[in-house]
């Protein structure tokens, strides 16, 4: 099964119960998150080891994003 990549606009308090249940699922992968504040999406990204964007643009523009999360 190919897994779904997973692209998250919004890294406030609610991001952190999406990104720790998406890593439950074998068949999805967060691969980038975006925010905003610059800080808030280096710390989500550090807290749940994936790469970060720093712009939505680039994060709706990303080739290998399957869904995209908006938690604004």
């Amino acid at each position: 099964m190919k897994k779904i990549n997973i692209g998250l606009i919004g890294c406030g308090v609610i991001s952190d119960i999406y990104l720790t249940n998406c890593s439950r699922f074998e068949h999805l992968d967060v691969i980038a998150v975006a925010d905003l504040e610059r800080g808030r999406v280096e710390q989500k990204a550090e807290e749940h080891g994936i790469p970060y964007v720093l712009s939505v643009d680039e994060l709706i523009c990303h080739e290998e994003i399957d869904i995209v999360l908006n938690l604004t």
